[in-house]
């Protein structure tokens, strides 16, 4: 088939996919008389995407000859569905790597915690970009070594976004909030992400007006920006605060309004808690959970109960409080019964 074909074909499949498409574009597949590696790479790309990490695993078993692209592909698409096993799987059986294959395996044992593998991979690699030193100042990071996240971040060459969030956090997961303030105000480029992660630091502090100082000062708040507020308060027992906040957001998500559930409850206004519940739209596991614990905490536990049953996807959040509201209530039979109750894997 004529290269030009390839593309054009190769082109509408990639349109499908972009547009989220996918059975457009696999259709596009079957129908094209010919495919090269790139139509085969873009549809493994489009399953992958989708989240139909099965599919192209057997699309990538069909290809007759696979390159690292297609390879990476997949590496990366098991990665992120956390099956780190099938990623390095295939990872190990590559004829060759780039720094595509060897970041997303990092990444992927650095996710999982298992900073130990996730160093061995990243000292074997011959070469190593931002993306690569960025996930090893995570790995320091999680691990509690912060002058080695440090020291890295400082012997490198070039610093994206992810560097100077990335060294945030290290400070904040070190508690190092003086640390953490100083490296913000280095950051030579905010964009919304950092401020947010700065917000967040100070609130897991307990330093309130310092939260509300950086609030403050962005230049321009999302609905982030302000749920970030508005937890803040919520954390450390700022009712009436929480409550101004909440109001004051553009628009509302599901992370406000579950907060937004536990603060009422916390003052004891149920009513206003359980019309929050009833309006929302979204409602998830999270938020059904949340107004079992508002309903335990005030001692309405067949209330809290009733909630319970009505979950459609418990999980093991969702049982501990329902025993928690029969314990500290005093419902000790009860509780015994449901301990009884709870599934075990």
């Amino acid at each position: 088939m004529d290269r030009r074909n390839f593309y054009s074909w190769n082109m509408m499949i990639q349109a499908s996919r972009a547009a989220g498409h996918t059975s457009s574009a696999a259709e596009l597949f079957d129908r094209i008389p010919q495919r090269d590696a790139a139509t085969w790479n873009v549809m493994i790309h489009a399953y992958a995407a989708q989240g139909s990490i099965d599919a192209a695993a057997r699309l990538f078993d069909r290809m007759p000859h696979r390159d690292v692209c297609s390879c990476n592909a997949l590496v990366i698409a098991f990665a992120r569905e956390g099956n780190i096993a099938r990623s390095k799987s295939l990872f190990d059986r590559m004829s060759q790597w780039n720094l595509v294959s060897c970041n997303a395996v990092v990444q992927s044992y650095i996710r999982s915690s298992n900073l130990d593998q996730a160093k061995k991979i990243f000292d074997s690699m011959p070469d190593h970009d931002v993306v690569s030193w960025n996930s090893l100042i995570t790995l320091y990071a999680q691990s509690g070594h912060l002058e080695l996240a440090k020291n890295t971040f400082d012997g490198m060459e070039f610093r994206d976004l992810v560097s100077w969030n990335a060294m945030i956090a290290a400070y904040v997961a070190a508690s190092r909030i003086r640390g953490c303030q100083a490296m913000f105000d280095r950051v030579p480029e905010r964009q919304a992400v950092t401020w947010n992660s700065m917000i967040t630091a100070l609130a897991h502090q307990g330093q309130i007006e310092a939260a509300k100082s950086i609030f403050d000062r962005m230049p321009a708040k999302d609905l982030v920006s302000w749920t970030n507020l508005l937890l803040c308060y919520a954390q450390n027992g700022f009712l009436e605060e929480s409550d101004r906040a909440f109001h004051r957001l553009p628009f509302t998500n599901a992370v406000a309004r579950t907060t937004m559930i536990l603060v009422n409850a916390q003052r004891g206004d149920l009513a206003t808690a359980r019309e929050i519940f009833d309006t929302m739209p979204d409602q998830d596991v999270v938020t059904w959970t949340a107004m079992v614990q508002a309903y335990g905490h005030q001692g309405f536990v067949a209330l809290a109960k009733n909630i319970f049953d009505k979950i459609p996807e418990k999980n093991p959040v969702s049982w501990s409080v329902m025993l928690l509201a029969y314990a500290e209530n005093g419902h000790f039979d009860e509780a015994v019964r449901f301990f009884h109750e709870i599934p075990r894997k």
